[in-house]
């Protein structure tokens, strides 16, 4: 347009007409600019302004592989859930932040697919602006065990059952079959139903650490064998929670997985010296018949190979078996490889179990799966679960357990028929036990000759080094205690007895204090016994330097610890009374660097020899009928006639003598029935009445009226009695 005017010589106008002028012409310069486009926000999420945080004490991978839940924040009528974390690492474990446009509350809960467990949040939660990174709620997934003698070990059975406020929180089923792992059921505190309930299987118990921004109080872990009952869950108390579990103490369970490491002993193999080993081998010679040199077939039959099998051991011979010459050496029989069967270990961990540990102090080596042939897994393996985790001991089991679970052990002997004092190992389970040892006095002249002395030794875990707690007493006190028998064979055997509140066995025991002389240690026992403890000069190796006693067939791995009543009612005899065993705890100097030692032996001559002497008493009526009575009944006079004079090895062969005497009385031997006699006749003791048995003690006993260990004569007529068994313990325990 402007070049079209300036074209035809016309010039803009001098004003610009009015828009009402007919002449208006418009300015094509001026830009349009439209109107601003209002966004749709009709649909647009809100703004999120709020956040909730939470902590759970252990990282993020481990509560997700040992627990396993989710946590959401739940939907509300302004907002729907949220269940998208945002993690940070803190000082415990994990920081768990989600975001929110409304700050109203919510209530936070943890679940399992779409079910809500116990452990969530019993109150409504409040948001704070972002950045505020408060943290009111957390929680802390805890391992549960259980205690065996010095271990802690995993239930494989049961239940666990965690509660709040003295309200169950969750219950939890333990798979069985050998499996530790656990699930939660669908109990809840008003209906009880151990039906699994949750599709997780978990290894970890998640409890409360703070609500409301406090530390929670009142909460318990406890683990049952059998479901809890309806009328336990109605009356709890504190006396139940702590019987059956432990009340939970937030700070310890927050600083068990930071617990030092205590040091573990090195184990050094032990270098057994082996007789070096040779094949045999045979000359070749001249077959006098044939004047040729022996075939291969004749010298094999020799020794009882094939001509084949005896060329496979000359190896050398396989290409040109027909260069065998006279004068040649083969071998006829191959060295035989030693079939070494890896020692079984059943070791400790350093610490004595607490109540919180931390998985390096609680793991130890253990060759079986389970604890002393139990259902409860050992915890052998520092890979079990994480090290992240604390570890809770909810209650001690008391069922039977066995000596090594307390200690290292050892069963020690001087051989039969040996003039030596030097006590030889029968078994043990350690091989960094102590040095040598040689036990004397002239109590023991007696022991080598009449079938050999047995001590059991146990290294007591719970004692830790040689200074021990209370020094200046002259006792200690001790968890587990041995006590001996003689069984139907003639044989001593050894057993764990337990000791302290609710058992019939006291746990205090005789201290001593070994002193050293010269490159020995010598602790005085009583009645004029001493033991010398001699370093061998190696990493604490018992060497014996005698062989093997005859009663080789005790084992230190089946020692088993029981209440003393149940052992008698097991093993189907009497214990020996406390007062014919020597028990002592020996202590070393400090610099010594050595453990305690407990030593049982016997140390009564109830089986040294010795002649017969008494005159027994005249009967009248039937023989056995005080035997439940008072002391018992006395030894007819008929018996003492025949056995006075005789000298005999020990009191069992004189106790198989005296019931041989009474099949051959007539008069006496119509008092007893027909099984009975059948005993008798073979030199054991007959039955007692049924109402008279002690659990399986079923057979009359000889007792000693005045006690061996207080003087009384072993072979005196006189000072023997027959008892049945319940009377029996009735007079030890009175």
């Amino acid at each position: 347009f402007l070049s079209r005017a300036k074209m035809s010589g016309g010039a803009p106008p001098a004003a610009p007409p009015s828009r009402s002028s007919a002449g208006y012409a418009p300015n094509i310069e001026e830009t349009y600019v439209p109107e601003p486009v209002k966004p749709d926000t009709s649909d647009a999420p809100p703004k999120l302004k709020y956040e909730y945080c939470f902590e759970v004490a252990c990282s993020d991978e481990t509560f997700r592989k040992s627990v396993g839940c989710s946590f959401e924040l739940a939907k509300t009528k302004e907002e729907v859930v949220i269940g998208r974390w945002q993690t940070a690492v803190t000082e415990h474990g994990t920081k768990y932040t989600a975001y929110s446009a409304v700050a109203e509350p919510k209530r936070l809960t943890a679940k399992v697919a779409a079910i809500p467990m116990g452990i969530s949040v019993p109150h409504n939660v409040n948001l704070k602006p972002i950045g505020s990174g408060a943290v009111r709620e957390a929680f802390i997934p805890v391992v549960p065990s259980v205690q065996l003698g010095e271990r802690l070990g995993l239930p494989t059975e049961g239940y666990y059952y965690h509660f709040y406020n003295d309200r169950l929180v969750q219950e939890y089923k333990l798979l069985g079959d050998g499996k530790w792992s656990f699930y939660a059921t669908s109990s809840i505190h008003e209906r009880l139903n151990d039906e699994q309930g949750y599709n997780r299987y978990q290894s970890a118990i998640l409890v409360y650490w703070k609500l409301a921004g406090k530390e929670v109080e009142n909460q318990h872990l406890v683990y049952l064998e059998k479901q809890i009952t309806r009328d336990e869950l109605d009356n709890l108390n504190d006396d139940w929670l702590a019987q059956h579990g432990i009340k939970l103490d937030i700070k310890e369970l927050l600083s068990a997985p930071k617990q030092p490491v205590a040091e573990r002993p090195t184990t050094q193999p032990v270098e057994t010296a082996k007789a070096e080993s040779k094949p045999e081998m045979r000359t070749v010679a001249t077959d006098l018949d044939t004047h040729q040199r022996e075939t291969w077939g004749a010298i094999a039959e020799q020794h009882g190979l094939s001509a084949k099998q005896l060329l496979d051991l000359n190896p050398q011979y396989n290409a040109d078996p027909m260069s065998l010459k006279v004068g040649d050496t083969l071998i006829v029989k191959a060295v035989e490889q030693a079939q070494s069967s890896p020692e079984k270990e059943t070791a400790l961990p350093p610490l004595t179990p607490g109540t919180y540990s931390c998985l390096a102090n609680t793991h130890y080596a253990h060759s079986d799966a389970f604890i002393s042939g139990t259902h409860f897994k050992a915890i052998n393996s520092e890979r079990l679960f994480e090290k992240d985790l604390p570890v809770t001991n909810l209650t001690t089991i008391t069922t039977a357990s066995k000596a090594t679970d307390y200690g290292k052990a050892a069963l020690l002997a001087i051989p039969a028929h040996t003039a030596t004092t030097n006590l030889g190992i029968l078994s043990t389970s350690t091989t960094n036990t102590m040095g040598a040892w040689s036990i004397s006095g002239e109590a023991l002249v007696g022991f080598a000759r009449m079938g050999g002395f047995l001590a059991a030794a146990l290294w007591p875990s719970q004692l830790g080094d040689g200074t021990l707690e209370g020094a200046s007493d002259d006792t200690t006190t001790m968890r587990v205690r041995f006590n001996m028998y003689t069984d139907e064979n003639g044989k001593q055997q050894v057993v764990g007895i337990k000791t302290g509140e609710g058992n019939a066995y006291g746990d205090r025991v005789a201290k001593r204090v070994a002193v050293q002389q010269g490159q020995h240690f010598v602790a005085e026992l009583d009645n004029g016994i001493s033991i010398t403890w001699t370093p061998d000069g190696s990493t604490d190796v018992l060497t014996p330097d005698t062989v093997l006693p005859e009663n080789d067939q005790l084992d230190v791995h089946n020692i088993w610890v029981r209440p003393i009543e149940e052992h008698e009612q097991e093993v189907g005899t009497v214990l020996y009374p406390e007062e014919d065993l020597a028990e002592y705890i020996v202590t070393f100097p400090a610099d010594a660097g050595l453990p305690p030692l407990y030593l049982v032996f016997r140390k009564t001559a109830r089986d040294e020899s010795g002649v017969v002497t008494g005159s027994g008493e005249d009967i009248t009526g039937i023989w056995l009928e005080r035997a439940s009575e008072g002391l018992g009944a006395s030894v007819p006079s008929q018996i003492a006639d025949k056995l006075r004079g005789k000298e005999f090895s020990s009191f069992d062969a004189f106790r198989k003598a005296f019931w041989l005497s009474v099949a051959e009385n007539e008069e006496l031997m119509t008092q007893f029935k027909g099984a009975s006699k059948a005993h008798i006749r073979k030199g054991n003791a007959p039955f007692a009445p049924k109402d008279e048995h002690y659990g399986k003690i079923r057979k009359f006993e000889i007792h000693h009226v005045n006690e061996i260990q207080h003087g009384g004569a072993v072979y005196d007529i006189d000072n023997l009695r027959v008892v049945t068994p319940r009377n029996h313990k009735k007079i030890h325990n009175n």
